[in-house]
């Protein structure tokens, strides 16, 4: 290539990666899709993958039972109940990109169980003591479960499932702890009971704390200042995300945890005095959630340093339809998996990201660029 063509493309290069930055400025806007329903009245959105195929639950139309689903390509499916067990409830709380979904059925007389769905069929993972209470709430790609199952006397504890064994993961001094997420090194978050800090106090009345476990140290994350947290959401580097009041007035805040520190990601309205939670986190460190204020609960994205509520971030026609109230899961695509109230109710809906056209900031960059070019050949010509 000619040396002027070779300056002429760098030069255009460059504008286009400046124009760009500046087009890439801020969070994304986003498309709505409704997932719809299996027949009933409502749907809640739980879980998302990296294939954008979603899990959770729906009302069926037959008497409003509620199913666990498979969304995958606009497609709602149910996932049934655990076999032989009659036209009980089933609830999708994770996915992973096999398609594998764990969650909670409740069994008849016997009460909730956690299941594993794979290779087309629910199966029930088992106990961890007496009771056969359990629900599935996260799974990664190895297909491993954790969640909460009851032990011999009735006590919920954390655990891991893998290869067909439900391992109990312990607390952190008190009675109770639940594993709300995976990721793929099998690190679990989730919260557990503290013992009290009276000890002349039972260990049934410490507060929760939100922790990280490898399967063998249950490590407690602490709280942002206040007396209870929780994690609901963990990365592939082990970045965390969650729930933890800040004050004595117990006020929740959402927050993320990395390089041993617990950072308050604060609320959409910025007013302290307001809530917040933070959901999933996926591996660029985009986190999702829920914020309350004015009596209201909006979804919101928390993205390079700031909280956006995702409303917001809807086109105008669809904030005119939707209220985005809750989020539970975003992969690094920056899809998002929510529940929306509409027209006809609470819906299950699909964020996911709109590409824009070429901007006008950047085409102007590039003109720019050749511009510059141009007029730096002709000031070499005249000497």
């Amino acid at each position: 290539m000619p040396a002027r063509y070779a300056s002429l493309r760098s030069a255009v290069a460059a504008a286009l990666l400046f124009g760009a930055g500046l087009a890439a400025a801020g969070p994304p806007t986003y498309t709505l899709t409704n997932l719809g329903t299996l027949g009933g009245s409502a749907s809640f959105g739980a879980g998302i993958n990296e294939l954008g195929q979603a899990t959770g639950w729906s009302s069926n139309g037959q008497g409003q039972e509620i199913r666990a689903f498979l969304w995958d390509s606009g497609t709602m499916r149910s996932l049934g109940t655990l076999p032989g067990l009659g036209d009980l409830d089933s609830y999708g709380s994770g996915i992973n990109d096999l398609g594998q979904v764990a969650g909670r059925a409740n069994v008849y007389e016997t009460g909730p169980a956690a299941f594993l769905y794979r290779d087309g069929r629910m199966v029930d993972i088992g106990k961890l003591g007496g009771y056969p209470h359990g629900s599935g709430l996260g799974i990664n790609n190895a297909g491993q479960v954790t969640g909460q199952a009851e032990m011999a006397r009735g006590e919920p504890h954390a655990f891991v499932y893998t290869d067909g064994v439900m391992q109990d993961l312990g607390t952190l001094g008190g009675v109770y702890s639940a594993g709300l997420a995976i990721n793929a090194s099998g690190q679990v978050a989730g919260y557990a009971q503290v013992a009290p800090r009276d000890p002349r106090e039972p260990p049934s009345e410490g507060p929760i704390h939100a922790f990280l476990s490898d399967g063998s140290v249950m490590t407690d994350l602490g709280t942002l200042g206040g007396g209870h947290s929780e994690a609901h959401g963990i990365n592939d580097s082990g970045e965390v995300v969650g729930l933890s009041s800040f004050d004595i007035f117990d006020i929740e805040h959402a927050f993320l945890y990395r390089d041993g520190h617990m950072q308050d990601l604060g609320t959409i309205s910025g007013f302290p005095d307001d809530s917040s939670g933070a959901t999933d986190i996926n591996n660029r460190g985009d986190v999702v959630g829920w914020s309350s204020f004015n009596d209201a609960v909006h979804g919101f994205l928390y993205s390079d340093g700031a909280m956006t509520d995702l409303n917001d971030l809807l086109s105008a026609g669809q904030r005119s339809e939707w209220t985005v109230v809750d989020t539970n899961g975003i992969n690094d695509a920056g899809q998002i998996i929510a529940t929306a109230w509409g027209s006809d109710g609470w819906r299950a809906v699909l964020l996911t990201p709109t590409i824009p056209e070429p901007s006008t900031a950047v085409m102007l960059a590039a003109g720019l660029g050749v511009v510059a070019w141009a007029r730096r050949r002709r000031v070499g010509r005249r000497r």
